[in-house]
C-alpha cells in the first residue's frame, strides 16, 4: 500500500488510519516534531533518506517545480540507487503480508519506484490523500515561508505525477476533510475498495482513530472549496485539476455505483508546457538562496567588524580619558607647586628682612647682648623652617617626577591600543587574503578532482577494453565448442536440410504460381492498354484535322534519334495547345520504354486502434513499414517524445502480420493499410493520405523504414534521419516552428535540401508529367528543391491534388529494386514544389527560422 500526496495535505492521517486497517507501516517511522506534525510523520525513514538522495542526485529538492525525467529516473545513472530500493524492500516484506508507505517525494518519483516494484512483481495498491491546494499552499507558507502561487503549483504537480503514475493501478483518492468529518466512512470505503479487514464501527481501534487522534487542531486550514477560484492564486489547470479529482474522492451515493475515473488526460497535456517555467522559477529560488546566504555571510563579517571596531574605540576612549584625567592632576600640582613657591619667596624676604636686623642688632651688639642672643635663637627658628620648605619642596619635586611617568605610562597605553587597533585591521585583512587563497586552493583541489575523474575513466576504459578481450576469448572457446557441436550435428542436419529443400521448393513453386498469376495480369492489361492505343493511334491516322496531325508531327520530331540532351521535353508545344493524352507522351521520357504495370489492388484496412487525438498540437506520422525489422528503430525514437500521435502505417502483405503485432505491442492509436509493393513509399503515402484527411490532421511527419542497399553507408544515413527528426525534441521542436512561421511549409533534417536541377538524374520525363499534372510550370520546377531521403515534416495543406484521383497505384512501377527513374523518384523531388506551390517555404529542423541554401552534386555524403 503506498500513500501519495502533496506536503500538507493529510497523509500522515489517512497513512495512520491504513494503520488501524491493518496495514503494517515498518519498524523504522520517523519520529513526531513538535511545531509541525505532532501525532507523527508516518514515514519509514530509511525510504525518505533515499527519496532525498535520489532527489539530490539529480539537482532537485522536495519542494523544486521542475519534475524529473521519467527517462532520467529509469535510466542507468540510477542502477545503484534502484538495486539499494530493491533490496530495501525485500527485507521490509518480508514476514509481511500487507506493508504501507508513506512519503510525499513519491510523487514526483513513481518512475523510478514503479521499475523496483515491477522488478519485484508484488501487487500494488495506491491511496491518493487529496486536500483543497489553497490551504495546502497557506500551511506551506506558515511552516517553510513558500509564496501561495508556489505552493499551488506545488500541489498541481505532485497531484497530476501521482495520478498519470498510478492510472490503471488498484486506487482510492481520499478527501482529508471527508476523513476529518466521517472517519469511519471513509475508513469503509477504503477497506471496500483495497479488499482490507475492517475492525468494525465500535472496535477499540476505530473509537481511538476517530477520537484521540482526529482531533481538530490537525486541520489548521479550512478553506471553502469554491475560494480556490475565487482566490486567483491558482491557475485553471490546477483548479480544474482539484475538481476532478475531488469528485472521484467523493463516497458513492446509496444505491449508486461508485464514482469512476475521470479522464485527465487533457490537463497532463496542459501541464506539460509549464516544466520550462518551473526549470526558470526553481534556478531563480537557487540563486535567490545563494544571495540571502551571501548577505547573511556578509552581514556576520560586518557585525564581527563593528564588534571589533567598539572594543577598539572603547579601548582608545578609555586611553584618553585616562590621559586627561592625570593631565587634570599634574594641573593641580601645578597651582599647588606655584603656591608653594610664593609662600617660599615669601620667607625668603623675611629671612633678609631678619638678616638685615641682624645686622642692626649686630652694630648694636655691645647694646644689646641679650637681644642679640635672642636674634640669634630666633634666626635658628627660622633656619630650621627653611630646612622644612626646601625638604617639603623635594617632596613635590618628586611628586610632579611620578606625575610625569604616569603621563608617560599612559601615553604608552594609548600608544600600544593604538597599536592593538592597526594588528586587528591587519587580521582582518589578512583574513580576506586567506578567503581568497581557501578559494584558490578549492579550485585546485576541484582541478585536481576531474584530473582524478579523467584518469579514472580512462582506468574505467583500459578495464572495460580488457573485460571485452576477455570476453572475445571467452566467446572463441564458446565458438570452437558450438564448432564442435555443429560437426556433431553434420549428419543430422543433412537429414534436415533434404526435408527444408522440399519445402523450399514447394514454397518455391507457390510463389512462381503467384507470379505467374500477376503476369497474366499483367499481359492482360498490357492487352488492353495496346488496344487502346491502336484504336486511338488509327483515330489520329484517319483524321483530317490540323490539331491532331501537327501535335503528331511535333511529337515524332521529339522522339527522333539524335535529340541534343537536356533539352526540354515539351519545348515543341505547350500544354495549352496540345491534347492532354499527346502532353503527357511528350513529357514522358520513358513512355516508349517501360512497360505499363499491372493493376493494382486497392489498399486495404488489416488493423487499427483507437481515435486520433483532439485538439490541434497533434502528429499524424506517417510510415511505410517495408522492412518491419526497422520498424522499432522508429517507434523506439518516437517514445522519447511526449507529443500526442496517431500511427498511419502502410506495408505489404508479407510484411503485414509482423507490423501488426509491432503496432499493437504500443501504446499509440494506428491504422495500418495492406498495400501493393510498388511505388516505394510514394505510393503508400498518398494511399495513407485519406485516412489522415478524414482524421483532420494537420502536421504530417513522413517516415520509411529505409534500408538502401545500394549504398556502402546506407544503414549510417537511415540512423542520421531518424536521429534528426525523433530524437532530441524533435516532434515538440517541429510543433513549436510551425507554430511560430505561418509562412513555413516543410521541415527537413539538417543538411538535406538537395537541387532538383542538379539531382534530377533520369527523372526530368516524370517530374514533367507530375508538374505538369499538378499545375507546376517547369521554370518552378528548375528552381526548386526537395528533400534527400524523403522524411520529412510538412503541413497538411501543401499535399492537395496528392490523392488516388490523380495519382493512381496503377501509375507506379512495381518494385524490382530501381534506383532512379521511377514515378516515386519523381514525386520525391516534388517535395518543395508542393510547398512553394502553396506560398510556404522549406527549412531546416534546427533551424527554422533560416534560409537553406540547397545543395548541388558533390557536395551531399549520401548519394
Amino acid at each position: 500500500m503506498i500513500v501519495l500526496g502533496m506536503h500538507r495535505s493529510g497523509t500522515s492521517a489517512i497513512t495512520r488510519g491504513l494503520q488501524v486497517l491493518g496495514v503494517d507501516l515498518g519498524e523504522s517511522l520517523m519520529p513526531a516534531a513538535s511545531g509541525n506534525n505532532e501525532k507523527g510523520f508516518f514515514e519509514d525513514a530509511d525510504i525518505v533518506s533515499l527519496n532525498d538522495r535520489i532527489l539530490g542526485q539529480a539537482g532537485r529538492s522536495w519542494s523544486s517545480l521542475e519534475s524529473i525525467p521519467a527517462e532520467m529516473l529509469t535510466g542507468p545513472e540510477y542502477f545503484d540507487l534502484r538495486a539499494e530500493a530493491t533490496a530495501m524492500l525485500v527485507a521490509k516484506l518480508r514476514s509481511r503480508q500487507r506493508l504501507g508507505l508513506k512519503d510525499p517525494r513519491l510523487c514526483m518519483l513513481m518512475p523510478f519506484w514503479k521499475c523496483v516494484l515491477d522488478d519485484l512483481d508484488v501487487d500494488v495498491s495506491f491511496v491518493i490523500a487529496l486536500r483543497n491546494p489553497l490551504a495546502v499552499a497557506r500551511s506551506l507558507r506558515a511552516r517553510d515561508g513558500i509564496v501561495i502561487e508556489k505552493g499551488v503549483a506545488l500541489w498541481g504537480q505532485h497531484m497530476l505525477s501521482a495520478a498519470r503514475a498510478t492510472a490503471g493501478h488498484q486506487r482510492v483518492f481520499v478527501s482529508f476533510d471527508h476523513l476529518m468529518n466521517n472517519a469511519v466512512g471513509e475508513l469503509q470505503r477504503i477497506a471496500e475498495k483495497l479488499d482490507l479487514p475492517f475492525p468494525g464501527v465500535d472496535s477499540p481501534e476505530i473509537q481511538d482513530y476517530e477520537t484521540n487522534f482526529l482531533e481538530d487542531g490537525l486541520r489548521h486550514q479550512l478553506i471553502s472549496d469554491r475560494e480556490l477560484r475565487r482566490s486567483g492564486r491558482a491557475s485553471e489547470i490546477v483548479a480544474d485539476l482539484f475538481e476532478k479529482l475531488l469528485a472521484m474522492a467523493e463516497p458513492a451515493a446509496p444505491g449508486r455505483l461508485p464514482n469512476k475515473d475521470l479522464d485527465i488526460e487533457d490537463l497532463i497535456h496542459r501541464f506539460a508546457d509549464l516544466p520550462p517555467l518551473f526549470r526558470a522559477i526553481d534556478t531563480l529560488e537557487g540563486a535567490l538562496a545563494k544571495a540571502s546566504a551571501n548577505a547573511a555571510h556578509q552581514a556576520g563579517l560586518a557585525a564581527e567588524h563593528e564588534r571589533i571596531r567598539d572594543i577598539v574605540q572603547k579601548a582608545h576612549d578609555d586611553a584618553c580619558n585616562q590621559r586627561d584625567a592625570a593631565l587634570a592632576q599634574c594641573e593641580i600640582l601645578s597651582a599647588e607647586i606655584s603656591i608653594l613657591k610664593v609662600q617660599l619667596d615669601q620667607q625668603v624676604a623675611r629671612t633678609a628682612e631678619m638678616d638685615r636686623e641682624r645686622n642692626v642688632t649686630q652694630k648694636a651688639h655691645d647694646d644689646a647682648c641679650n637681644q642679640r642672643d635672642a636674634a640669634l635663637a630666633q634666626h635658628q627658628t627660622l633656619s630650621a623652617e627653611v630646612s622644612a620648605l626646601k625638604a617639603q619642596l623635594d617632596h613635590q619635586i618628586a611628586v610632579e617626577a611620578e606625575l610625569v611617568r604616569i603621563r608617560d605610562t599612559l601615553k604608552q597605553a594609548h600608544d600600544d591600543a593604538c597599536t592593538q587597533r592597526d594588528a586587528l585591521a591587519a587580521q582582518l585583512k589578512q583574513e580576506a587574503s586567506l578567503v581568497a587563497e581557501i578559494n584558490r586552493i578549492r579550485d585546485e583541489v576541484q582541478q585536481a578532482h576531474d584530473e582524478a575523474c579523467m584518469q579514472r575513466d580512462a582506468a574505467l576504459a583500459g578495464y572495460n577494453a580488457l573485460s571485452e578481450e576477455i570476453g572475445s576469448l571467452k566467446e572463441q572457446m564458446k565458438q570452437e565448442q558450438e564448432a564442435l557441436e555443429r560437426q556433431a550435428q553434420a549428419i543430422r542436419a543433412e537429414r534436415d536440410s533434404a526435408e527444408q529443400f522440399q519445402r523450399a521448393e514447394k514454397s518455391r513453386a507457390d510463389r512462381l504460381t503467384v507470379l505467374a498469376d500477376q503476369q497474366a495480369a499483367s499481359v492482360q492489361h498490357l492487352q488492353q492498354a495496346l488496344e487502346r492505343a491502336q484504336a486511338e493511334s488509327l483515330a489520329y491516322k484517319r483524321s483530317t484535322s490540323w490539331k491532331l496531325t501537327a501535335p503528331l508531327r511535333g511529337l515524332s520530331r521529339i522522339l527522333k534519334p539524335g535529340r541534343p540532351p537536356g533539352r526540354s521535353l515539351p519545348e515543341a508545344r505547350s500544354p495549352a495547345t496540345t491534347s492532354s493524352k499527346v502532353w503527357k507522351l511528350t513529357v514522358s521520357n520513358t513512355a516508349a520504354e517501360s512497360p505499363l504495370p499491372p493493376p493494382a489492388r486497392r489498399p486495404q484496412i488489416a488493423d487499427q486502434r483507437g481515435a486520433a487525438p483532439r485538439g490541434s498540437e497533434w502528429l499524424a506520422v506517417a510510415v511505410h513499414a517495408f522492412y518491419p525489422e526497422i520498424l522499432d528503430e522508429i517507434l523506439s525514437r518516437l517514445a522519447t517524445s511526449s507529443v500526442p500521435l496517431k500511427l498511419y502505417v502502410t506495408a505489404p502483405a508479407e510484411a503485414v502480420a509482423d507490423v501488426a503485432a509491432k503496432l499493437r505491442a504500443s501504446d499509440w492509436p494506428f491504422i495500418l493499410l495492406n498495400t501493393d509493393n510498388r511505388g516505394r513509399d510514394a505510393a503508400p503515402f498518398i494511399a495513407s493520405l485519406s485516412a489522415m484527411r478524414n482524421d483532420n490532421a494537420t502536421l504530417i511527419l513522413k517516415l520509411h523504414t529505409k534500408r538502401s542497399p545500394h549504398l556502402p553507408d546506407g544503414n549510417h544515413w537511415r540512423t542520421v534521419l531518424y536521429d534528426q527528426l525523433l530524437l532530441a525534441g524533435g516532434p515538440e521542436q517541429a510543433i513549436s516552428a510551425f507554430a511560430e512561421n505561418p509562412d513555413l511549409g516543410v521541415l527537413a533534417p539538417a543538411g538535406h535540401i538537395l537541387s532538383t536541377a542538379e539531382f534530377m538524374g533520369t527523372n526530368a520525363g516524370n517530374v514533367g508529367r507530375v508538374s505538369e499534372n499538378l499545375g507546376i510550370s517547369q521554370d518552378m520546377v528548375l528552381k526548386s528543391a526537395f528533400v534527400a531521403g524523403s522524411m520529412f515534416y510538412a503541413r497538411m495543406d501543401i499535399f492537395a491534388g496528392l490523392d488516388e484521383t490523380n495519382f493512381p497505384a496503377d501509375q507506379f512501377e512495381v518494385e524490382r529494386g530501381q534506383i532512379d527513374g521511377t514515378l516515386a523518384h519523381a514525386i520525391e523531388r516534388m517535395t518543395g514544389l508542393l510547398a512553394e506551390r502553396r506560398g510556404l517555404r522549406m527549412a531546416f529542423l534546427n533551424d527554422p527560422a533560416g534560409t537553406p541554401r540547397p545543395l548541388g552534386l558533390g557536395a551531399f555524403p549520401y548519394v
